[in-house]
């Protein structure tokens, strides 16, 4: 069958550069090219024109995406319509990573039904996991898949191929007449190494994307944590599953090889949870003599020196870390087994590394008060990371957090999720701070931001030069 791929268009309508193309997508691609389906993958957010936005000017622009929801003429839908007939396809599968993409997925699903209406719809993601009655009571979806999707669209887009039903098909939820039938869950991929390498070439318009924008990596699924307000492990569970070291380094070869990729971004959960898969990680590198530099996520609380020296000397430019909070009390609550003082102890050991390193926080936490937000503001200037990431929380269904703010009212079902982005300050969930003191202490937290990373940005300038 003819299927086309669809990461539906949200950062690009608030006029912001996406890096990296999605991943989860060349997954399922290369599971269906391999078994001799015609598939291509529409990146909805990629624009070569676009760049990078800072937090103030995203947040800025989020109502843009809003008015692009209600604007069915809007030229990027207009764009989305003439992809769909260019490649005529039989299934159309979109991706919705982000809970914020659920305005943006239901206008392309309605554009897939006033083209050719016998297409069938498939979504999957974090959201049609853990609610799949909301995205089906869309009449332009069809089918839902929960979790891991590549035996699962596979097997799904093998059936419609054939004319079979549906109902053996582990993993999705679907319709039938005025039923909603969701089949037994799939059960998670056991050997990774199984998977096809992502196949990045059916990405239509590849010659335009970047080396680096091709440098996604991801070398393990799973986290064993339970934080109260991550649904990542809805997805792929809390057992940890890896790829071999072998199974890395040759995708890292292809990518170095084919594509000129010189700088690689990890997107495991937790790359360093595992640290002895780390050391032989970068033993790896270094006999194969791949030259590439790269980042990775990391738990603050499982770093030292020695590992940090040898992840430097294998090309490991920058970590990413969850600090989160500065209060101990916001950390408790969020169930992620961090303290302010592991935060000062890993911090003086990123510092002292030479490895630069992202601290990223939350602002809005339901539990939140004015001194725990002011607490991490001063944290960050104490700590002093390379560069800040601060994201407004975001209640995803599936976590505790979220169930909390349900039973509380502070949710109502059904919930646009079209609100929600990490960078909208168009709602908050803070319960002990107004509305008009949140946004103050917003704007006091974008400057200290903006401060720590433009001095970070004027050293690291001056290193260079």
């Amino acid at each position: 069958m003819k299927v086309l791929l669809i990461d539906p268009p949200f950062h690009r309508f608030m006029g912001i550069y996406r890096q990296y193309y999605p991943v989860g997508l060349s997954y399922l691609s290369a599971s269906l090219n391999r078994a001799g389906h015609k598939t291509l993958i529409f990146d909805g957010e990629h624009d070569v024109g676009l760049s990078t936005r800072s937090f103030r000017d995203s947040a800025a622009e989020f109502p843009r995406y809003l008015d692009a929801l209600k604007n069915k003429h809007h030229p990027l839908w207009k764009e989305v319509r003439s992809v769909i007939e260019d490649v005529d396809p039989d299934v159309i599968g979109i991706g919705m990573i982000a809970e914020g993409k659920y305005g943006s997925t239901l206008c392309v699903a309605e554009i897939v039904k006033e083209w050719k209406d016998e297409v069938t719809v498939i979504v999957g993601g974090h959201l049609p996991t853990t609610k799949p009655e909301l995205l089906l009571s869309s009449p332009n979806i069809d089918v839902v898949v929960r979790g891991e999707g590549e035996l699962t669209v596979l097997e799904l887009v093998n059936n419609l191929h054939h004319g079979n039903p549906l109902d053996d098909v582990l993993g999705i939820s679907y319709k039938e007449q005025d039923r909603i039938i969701h089949n037994p869950d799939r059960p998670l991929i056991a050997v990774l190494d199984e998977s096809a390498f992502p196949d990045i070439e059916s990405i239509i318009n590849f010659d335009t994307y970047r080396p680096v924008d091709l440098g996604v990596v991801v070398t393990s699924r799973g986290c064993p944590y339970s934080c109260s307000f991550c649904a990542i492990r809805n997805l792929w569970g809390q057992k940890v599953r890896y790829h071999s070291i072998e199974y890395v380094i040759e995708e890292i070869r292809r990518l170095v090889e084919k594509h000129n990729v010189g700088y690689i971004s990890f997107r495991d959960p937790t790359f360093n949870l595992d640290r002895k898969r780390v050391i032989k990680f970068c033993e790896a590198l270094h006999r194969e003599n791949l030259k590439i530099e790269w980042e990775c996520f990391v738990r603050i609380d499982r770093i030292d020196k020695t590992l940090l020296d040898m992840m430097k000397q294998a090309g490991c430019y920058r970590v990413r870390v969850g600090v989160e909070s500065g209060s101990d009390r916001i950390h408790k609550y969020l169930n992620k087994g961090l303290t302010v003082a592991k935060i000062r102890q890993g911090a003086a050991i990123l510092n002292s590394s030479g490895i630069r390193w992202t601290a990223f926080v939350m602002i809005g936490i339901p539990e939140e008060t004015e001194d725990d937000l002011l607490a991490t503001l001063e944290l960050l200037k104490e700590i002093q990371p390379t560069f800040v990431n601060i994201a407004l929380f975001n209640p995803i269904p599936g976590t505790r957090v979220y169930q909390e703010l349900l039973e509380e009212g502070v949710i109502c079902e059904p919930f646009d999720y079209s609100q929600l982005g990490f960078k909208a300050r168009i709602l908050h969930f803070s319960k002990h701070i107004s509305d008009e003191r949140f946004q103050e202490l917003m704007d006091l937290a974008i400057s200290v931001t903006e401060e720590i990373n433009a001095q970070n940005y004027l050293v690291d300038f001056l290193t260079k030069t």
